[in-house]
């Protein structure tokens, strides 16, 4: 891996699969979520909290991510199977690319040094059971959203035929 915030690197021009993996006790990261599952129009993302099957399947595959606690986006290339994770500010600036619209503006981000973007992002994610409170349990979108990453992928078979 190079960094703790990429593991390899996309071809993004073949349709990815997209988990935003996420704390599943943190309840900030809960109406992020939610937020989310409203915004993105074209149901391109899916969901799994680190404490979930997926989310273990990451850590296994990807060792560094032992260090990550709050969010990062897993993509996976629907044609060459190419994975690629980010972490911290570049996870959230990625995902607001891929929402498109009016979530775009937050990609001006990248003008910032990644020092600063990652230390901002980590003085929130270090604060964030204190400012928005702690959930018991994971939040579930209603059961039709399908939108749950909740099993490890099996290699060679497609993300659209995996259940959700």
């Amino acid at each position: 891996m190079r960094s703790s915030n990429t593991s390899l690197v996309t071809n993004t021009g073949d349709s990815p699969e997209l988990v935003l993996v996420f704390d599943g006790d943190c309840g900030f990261c809960h109406r992020a979520v939610r937020l989310i599952l409203e915004q993105d129009r074209r149901r391109l993302i899916r969901f799994a909290a680190w404490q979930s099957d997926f989310g273990g399947y990451l850590r296994r595959r990807f060792p560094l991510l032992e260090r990550i606690d709050s969010v990062a986006l897993y993509e996976k290339a629907a044609i060459t199977g190419i994975e690629r994770i980010t972490t911290r500010s570049d996870a959230i600036l990625r995902l607001a690319g891929r929402l498109g619209g009016p979530w775009r503006i937050l990609q001006a981000g990248y003008l910032l040094p990644k020092s600063i973007r990652d230390g901002v992002y980590t003085w929130f994610a270090n604060h964030r059971h204190r400012l928005s409170g702690r959930d018991d349990h994971c939040a579930r979108p209603l059961p039709e959203t399908r939108r749950w990453a909740e099993q490890p992928p099996v290699p060679g078979e497609p993300a659209e035929r995996r259940p959700s």
